[in-house]
């Protein structure tokens, strides 16, 4: 904290603390709209097509794939 007030980031403690918590509030937003948006349509999508699951073993490989597929402009 002090080194961002000592290089004017912050004017003070409280700005610092301010920002912070600031910051902190909008992250639980974040996770919280990611539990109740994403994690239950990822999981109906799962229920829906459990076929195209990938297991735990193969998930590099399959995320290897995508990218260099998209690299390729595929």
């Amino acid at each position: 904290m002090d080194k961002e007030i000592d290089t004017g980031r912050y004017g003070s403690a409280d700005d610092f603390l301010e920002a912070s918590a600031r910051a902190l509030l909008a992250w639980d937003e974040d996770v919280e709209r990611w539990l109740h948006d994403d994690v239950p349509r990822a999981w109906q999508e799962y229920l829906d097509n459990p076929d195209r699951a990938v297991s735990s073993e193969n998930l590099l490989d399959v995320i290897h794939a995508d990218y260099l597929a998209r690299l390729k402009g595929g």
